[in-house]
């Protein structure tokens, strides 16, 4: 993705004056509760304040962080997805100027084959719309929209990891379970002995559900 040539919205006020708005913000839906007044697109690095404000929410923070802190983040997040291009799409959901969902594809390049040099592989992750804007289908239309951006990218294969609430939502859109997955979650502490050697171990492997 083009960041550069993306949509780019009027800049935001500071974090906690969209926070503000985005407690008063309502938004229509039809028969089927899905929502209407609502515009899905892909984000660029100017929606950084916003994403980081997101992403501070998908967090679940005990203690929320500080304007100084957002704003640091935010460019930290801009920096990065300025970095990354085409390997990070963000789709988020916009109500009245306000994103209150967000949807991540990383791409990953996978080791070339003899006769498939450039392997991709995708990610979907930190899939999250704000509380009060819930069961209206702007996760499906978010995720929708990150599975349109990977088959035009041509990649044939795309993970996410999801709990057993959100896993019917993924399965509509075309994931299917893959119960043999592996993942080996490390610890931040080890114990280490005077010869370098690992005496216990403090790292897990387990079996995860991609769909």
């Amino acid at each position: 993705m083009n960041f550069d040539a993306g949509l780019r919205p009027s800049a935001p006020a500071s974090g906690r004056a969209l926070n503000n708005r985005l407690a008063r913000s309502t938004i229509g839906a039809d028969a089927r509760g899905v929502a209407t007044s609502l515009r899905i697109r892909i984000a660029d690095p100017h929606d950084a304040i916003q994403l980081a404000i997101l992403k501070e929410s998908w967090s679940n923070l005990d203690c929320p962080a500080t304007e100084a802190e957002l704003a640091e983040f935010a460019e930290e997040l801009r920096r990065w997805m300025q970095e990354r291009n085409d390997a990070v799409t963000c789709a988020v959901a916009e109500l009245d100027g306000i994103l209150i969902g967000m949807a991540w594809l990383v791409v990953f390049e996978r080791v070339p084959d003899i006769y498939d040099t450039r392997r991709l592989t995708g990610d979907i992750q930190s899939v999250f719309v704000q509380q009060g804007h819930r069961s209206r289908g702007i996760g499906k239309q978010l995720v929708r929209a990150l599975t349109a951006t990977a088959d035009a990218l041509g990649i044939p294969q795309i993970t996410v990891s999801a709990n057993a609430p959100s896993a019917p939502m993924y399965e509509a859109l075309g994931f299917r379970e893959t119960p043999l997955l592996l993942e080996r979650s490390a610890r931040y502490s080890v114990d280490i002995d005077d010869h370098g050697e690992l005496n216990d171990p403090q790292s897990s492997s387990c079996l995860t559900a991609k769909v």
